[in-house]
């Protein structure tokens, strides 16, 4: 059903922008001119953009092979990041606490509508949920393999950091959370095994690693701080010191300005987007 209203939907309100964006930097890249890349402002400079390009790649290429399926292809595309972060859900759920619980999830996620209205035309936050996923698994299996054999979920939390914040600059603070449960937890496990100085030592070495793989990915695809690397600092005050996204947003049939977002904004989000029997599913655990 996900595949079938993933090729008949329209394009949602942003994508053509992200195409074209994809579209832009695609071409920068494979003309190999770095470093060289003549713009004129606007909202785009402040935009990583890493997904975007990969999704214009790997869409142009397929198109060649089903021309006149555009939007259906990109929409796979996103479709297949949706699933992938529903197998790292269960994954780490299923690590955390057991098999019921990880299916338990899947479930839930399948069954609410925002979620599933989302996973093929959202080239945006499904990313960021597939990245945030993904990082927290890669984090947890580092967390418990920190003596021998962390390498590889260093690597995988590295990618998963890269891809986020190359989609969405503001991504990078979404994981802090993650990371600071993660330095507490190695702290207190390994600390009776393993000196504190080697701890730090070999935390400072990995967060290198992290730091710098991030780094590549979040300017890989970015040709504006290629060009000028100044942009880089602006892009990040500028989500500080001005507002993005749009002035209005609706809740129930009721506007409200994004600026002055209304304190009970979580709780009328988790009442009118889930379906009832979720609602119902979830009081009833409380009261047992």
């Amino acid at each position: 059903f996900a595949i079938f209203c993933s090729i008949n939907i329209g394009m949602s309100w942003d994508e053509p922008q992200n195409h074209i964006n994809g579209a832009i930097r695609a071409n920068y890249l494979k003309s190999f001119t770095f470093g060289k890349f003549e713009f004129s402002g606007g909202w785009a400079q402040f935009h990583p953009g890493l997904y975007d390009t990969f999704n214009f790649v790997i869409a142009d290429l397929l198109f060649n092979i089903f021309p006149g399926k555009l939007i259906g292809i990109k929409h796979l595309i996103n479709l297949t990041f949706s699933f992938s972060a529903l197998i790292g859900l269960f994954l780490l759920s299923k690590k955390i606490f057991n098999k019921q619980i990880a299916y338990l999830a899947i479930f839930l996620c399948l069954a609410n509508p925002f979620f599933f209205g989302h996973m093929s035309m959202n080239p945006k936050d499904i990313i960021s949920c597939f990245a945030l996923i993904w990082f927290a698994y890669a984090a947890y299996m580092y967390c418990i393999n920190f003596e021998v054999k962390r390498s590889r979920f260093l690597i995988l939390a590295s990618l998963s950091m890269g891809l986020g914040v190359g989609t969405r600059l503001p991504f990078l603070i979404v994981p802090i959370p993650i990371m600071i449960s993660a330095l507490i937890f190695i702290i207190k496990t390994y600390s009776s095994k393993i000196k504190k100085y080697d701890i730090f030592k070999k935390i400072s070495f990995d967060f290198f690693i992290f730091f710098s793989i991030t780094f590549l990915l979040m300017v890989a695809a970015w040709p504006y701080v290629h060009s000028m690397p100044g942009i880089l600092l602006k892009a990040f005050t500028s989500y500080a010191l001005y507002p993005h996204g749009p002035v209005l947003e609706i809740i129930n049939g009721n506007y409200y300005e994004t600026a002055n977002t209304p304190r009970t904004y979580f709780f009328s989000f988790f009442i009118f987007r889930f379906p009832i029997f979720i609602l119902i599913l979830l009081f009833s655990l409380i009261i047992l």
